[in-house]
């Protein structure tokens, strides 16, 4: 059905989404603009500023404009010049979900959700947790003769290291025990520091090649605050680092039941190649062995904080969501921990379906545009932002 014929008046029926420009056609330059919907338009309305405008008319005729995506409306006017809406049709804008993403695993840093809305989500190094660095359990055999279960240190087998105690010059005849004899322990130690053998939680046990002639289970020897701390704990600075020496008097029996005595046992880092030395002071090393072996650190992790800045409670989700909570009050937030320096994340979070009013709430203006909307003579149902 056509309009009347009014002088000036440029008359469009509009039954799909788009640019009303384009749809108005050689029409579009006339001062009075109507356009009236024809039937259900599922997308974004567009009107781009033409100087000659000086009334601009949409009546939704009781048809609806919904937009999941973005506003419904996108309509820009000369200054002064409004957008009357007329109708009952609803215009709305049934977007309500916002994504926040980091993709980068090395993120640290404050993300906003944009678009006018200030929820964000923080990640920071706010969090430390206790690694296992090593977790050595060698069970006991059970026999009654032969080996205890652990790895023995060798009669063959001797080094020269950098000695702490000595300054790091060269001691020769060093037995270390060649399983920990290698720069992945030594990192796993805490490095020339042996920050990770200081620790409380850390422990060493001891057995024997011949379980009949000692304890099947000797230690454990600990870190400091533990319950056998180093007898001697000691720093030398040296080839351009700080050296920590770490001894045990006394950590464990050696054979004939402890008739030959104790043995004392060392910890230390070489200089000269980086390697950890577990070094057995005295005794045979064949016939003494280092059976469970428990070494901790502790590692900087992420924090993430999400806080929700809308107008309303939200309800969570995402596909890689670290925070806590299933939902958060408006100004309210969540957190959640990563025992990881991964710092990526993906993030939802969901508006009601409305306001307290019965509005329906959408992350979308009704309109995106400059123009100025005037719904004195509509009646139908408009979005309402929910922030």
């Amino acid at each position: 059905m056509g309009a009347p014929l009014i002088s000036n008046l440029g008359f469009t029926e509009v039954n799909s989404a788009g640019s009303l420009n384009t749809k108005a056609g050689a029409k579009i330059n006339l001062p009075i603009q109507l356009y009236k919907l024809t039937g259900n338009v599922s997308g974004q309305l567009t009107l781009d500023s033409t100087t000659n405008h000086k009334k601009v008319i949409l009546d939704t005729n009781g048809f609806d404009i919904d937009n999941g995506s973005d506003a419904p409306l996108d309509m820009d006017t000369p200054a002064g010049t409004t957008v009357e809406l007329k109708g009952t049709g609803a215009i709305r804008a049934t977007g309500k979900t916002t994504t926040i993403t980091q993709g980068d695993a090395s993120h640290t840093g404050t993300t906003t959700a944009g678009s006018g809305d200030t929820t964000q989500v923080l990640v920071d190094t706010n969090h430390t947790y206790t690694e296992t660095q090593i977790n050595d359990i060698r069970p006991d055999p059970g026999n009654s003769y032969g080996s205890g279960g652990g790895v023995s240190w060798s009669d063959n087998v001797s080094t020269t290291v950098a000695y702490p105690p000595n300054g790091g010059s060269n001691r020769s005849g060093v037995r270390q025990n060649p399983t920990y004899h290698n720069t992945s322990t030594a990192t796993k130690f805490g490095g020339p520091g042996l920050d990770n053998v200081i620790r409380s939680d850390f422990s060493m046990t001891f057995t024997h090649a011949f379980v009949e002639d000692g304890n099947r289970t000797d230690g454990p020897i600990t870190g400091v605050g533990g319950s056998f701390p180093p007898t001697t704990n000691t720093t030398h600075t040296y080839s351009g680092a700080t050296y920590r020496f770490c001894r045990w008097f006394s950590a464990f029996q050696r054979v004939n039941n402890g008739n030959a005595g104790s043995t004392g046992v060392a910890i230390y880092i070489n200089a000269n190649n980086g390697k950890a030395i577990v070094e057995l002071e005295n005794g045979r090393p064949s016939f003494c062995q280092i059976r469970d072996v428990k070494c901790f650190s502790t590692e900087t992790g992420r924090k993430f904080t999400f806080t929700n800045n809308t107008d309303h409670t939200v309800t969570m989700g995402g596909t890689n969501n670290p925070v806590s909570g299933s939902s958060v009050a408006a100004g309210g937030s969540l957190t959640g921990t990563r025992n990881s320096e991964d710092g990526s994340y993906n993030i939802t979070f969901t508006l009601p379906n409305t306001d307290g009013g019965g509005n329906p709430l959408a992350i979308h203006d009704l309109n995106k545009g400059t123009a100025l909307l005037d719904s004195s003579q509509h009646t139908g149902i408009t979005s309402v932002k929910g922030f």
